[in-house]
């Protein structure tokens, strides 16, 4: 028996000295809060075990006996410490701590002696062992409960963490017990190395994970982090990228709360899902303290979002593994943005002017068409506009193309500003822009186009000089719905043909004598038809 008392012995001792180093590595490396704590716990643990296994005689030197033992002391409070950084004791919690770690240290220094076996007790050595007793029961059973309370919510694999230091601070808490009983013995002793060395396996596996134990407790972790990697292919745009992907990212770090935040800071999407029904919106409780991760996601076209996580002040030590993990996910959201963004980009070139960032003409007929099946459904009526530039070729002749250009994109922009209340403004091509729009009255569809007609003839700024460009509009309404788009454009550039004839810079509804002359631009004229059928 004494045998085996002494190869665990001598495991145990490899166990703690092996502790003491990965976990001094691991705060040196990454400063986690409260590493610094369960580090000088495991060195005071490691470096007593290796001292005295060197020297077994250094304890018979009273002062130097009672030094071990004070710093054996200081241990239940470093692990209390660590504790905390997780689960934050109360203001008289904290105080007790220091008072009673304090008042046993300073106990154990007024001991007239400690005792060896078959020796007599100093005086108060009853009232000590009770002291010693009560420090570790104190300390090391908040450790306990803080530890399995904060691993609630947790994901799996740091609740398993957590879970198993409590476990190992519980058997450091029956080796308390069993020295203050004063039980010995060669059973006590192998009993007692045999839970030492379990110990130590519970405090490695708890503290410093090793890969194969992380690699089967986060098994469904990594299953559901591909899953949603594989999602984020299906996904059309950024709120769809963060619907697929927020729960895993809660999963994964046991987050209280994801959102995917644009750069203004506007939430694109949240989970879980929030309403203002639901209450004050957790996450500005959430902003006044440390537990919320902010990763900036940024992609080529320039475009910044990121990926604001609430987790638990445990995760950064049990969970690093999973905060890396985390990071990568952000990585690969940004990407699934950026592809997004691609494909949005691609979809407005498509239908969409790329000079003045108008509707093109596909997407007003596609518009058009649409708004003309709902036009027999309704009370109003629709309106087309055509708006044709004056005499626009002078200006790129006079100047350049650029400032053309320039001219283009103020009038759309006007067109824009003056039109909040229409469907659809497009750019046809050149100096042509239209646009449509449901009216209840002829005088509205007047108005609207005297006050565009009015708003494009303002002075536009050119270098240190101004230019006037004023535009013919034309104007023509229907209530039928078996119209078809491209009669009634044809009849708006009609109008505008007219209004051209009539001087230019007016706004003409459509009549119908002015038909022939649209008629001849857009290819439709009895001579031209005679002349193409004729071959």
């Amino acid at each position: 028996m004494t045998h085996w008392t002494h190869v665990l012995s001598n495991v145990a001792l490899v166990e703690f000295v092996l502790l003491a180093a990965l976990t001094t590595l691991q705060w040196v490396r990454h400063r986690i809060r409260g590493a610094g704590w369960v580090a000088l716990s495991f060195a005071i643990l490691g470096g007593i075990s290796l001292a005295l296994k060197i020297d077994p005689g250094l304890v018979a030197n009273q002062y130097l006996a009672k030094s071990v033992i004070a710093l054996l002391l200081v241990v239940p409070y470093c692990l209390f410490r660590f504790a905390a950084t997780f689960r934050t004791p109360s203001v008289p919690v904290r105080v007790v701590a220091i008072i009673v770690t304090v008042a046993i240290v300073l106990f154990t220094f007024t001991l007239k002696y400690l005792p060896a076996p078959g020796f007599p007790a100093p005086p108060y050595f009853l009232a000590y062992r009770v002291s010693f007793l009560v420090t570790f029961g104190f300390l090391c059973g908040y450790v306990v409960v803080s530890l399995f309370l904060a691993g609630r919510g947790e994901p799996p694999i740091a609740a398993s963490r957590m879970h198993l230091l409590a476990i190992a601070v519980v058997g450091l808490e029956i080796q308390v017990v069993v020295a203050a009983l004063g039980l010995q013995g060669p059973s006590v002793d192998l009993v007692t190395q045999a839970l030492t060395v379990v110990m130590g396996v519970l405090f490695l596996v708890a503290l410093v994970l090793p890969s194969f134990v992380r690699v089967f407790l986060s098994r469904h972790e990594d299953a559901a982090f591909r899953r949603a990697v594989s999602q984020l292919v299906a996904a059309g745009d950024s709120r769809d990228v963060a619907e697929h992907l927020l729960p895993h990212v809660c999963a994964l770090v046991g987050a209280s709360w994801a959102a995917l935040l644009a750069g203004d800071g506007t939430v694109v999407a949240r989970y879980p899902v929030w309403t203002e029904d639901d209450g004050p919106d957790p996450r500005d409780a959430d902003n006044s303290n440390n537990g919320q991760r902010r990763i900036t996601l940024q992609t080529r076209s320039g475009a910044t979002h990121s990926l604001a996580v609430n987790i638990s002040p445990s995760m950064p030590y049990f969970g690093s593994e999973e905060l890396h993990k985390l990071d990568q996910l952000a990585g690969m959201v940004g990407l699934a943005i950026e592809r997004c963004e691609m494909a949005e980009q691609i979809a407005f070139q498509a239908s969409h002017d790329g000079l003045t960032g108008l509707a093109n003409r596909s997407m007003f007929m596609e518009r058009l068409e649409e708004a003309m099946s709902h036009v027999g459904r309704r009370r109003a009526a629709l309106a087309v506009l055509f708006i044709d530039l004056d005499r626009f070729k002078l200006v790129n002749d006079r100047a350049d193309h650029s400032t053309g250009d320039r001219v283009l994109s103020e009038m759309a922009d006007r067109l824009t500003a003056m039109t909040r209340g229409v469907d659809l403004v497009a750019r046809f091509g050149g100096d042509e822009f239209v646009a449509f729009a449901e009216v209840d009255h002829e005088v509205d569809a007047l108005d609207m186009a005297e006050r565009i007609r009015t708003g494009l003839s303002e002075p536009v700024d050119i270098g240190s000089g101004q230019l006037v460009v004023t535009a013919s509009v034309g104007v023509v309404m229907t209530a039928d719905d078996s119209t078809s788009p491209l009669a009634l454009l044809r009849e708006a550039d009609n109008a505008m043909y007219e209004a051209k004839r009539s001087g230019r810079d007016q706004v003409v509804l459509f009549h119908h004598h002015a038909r022939d002359l649209a008629n001849r631009k857009w290819g439709l004229t009895p001579t031209r038809t005679r002349r193409l059928s004729a071959g």
